[in-house]
């Protein structure tokens, strides 16, 4: 997730809720307020390889989720709708 220290094979993310300005997520690491994180989002149906999506982390909180925190990122790049409509 990280750009510059990529996340181990196997550590994914759960997606909480997604816009076209940011995403919140749970997450089993602590990332800081700030840091930019390189997303890849698995390809869809239509895609031969994943998403990446650039973001910078402005909020991290303790989750519901025991070991694991929420985190909230802008988009580096708004989405556009039609983006949007390819996570629901």
């Amino acid at each position: 997730m990280p750009a510059d220290k990529p996340m181990a094979p196997g550590i994914s993310a759960t997606v909480v809720n997604i816009s076209q300005s940011g995403v919140l997520f749970t997450i089993p690491k602590v990332l800081a307020v700030g840091q930019r994180v390189l997303l890849d989002v698995p390809p869809g149906a239509a895609e031969k390889r994943p998403t990446q999506l650039r973001a910078e982390v402005c909020r991290v909180g303790p989750s519901a989720k025991a070991a694991h925190f929420d985190v909230v990122c802008t988009f580096i790049d708004r989405l556009s709708y039609a983006d949007l409509q390819a996570f629901c």
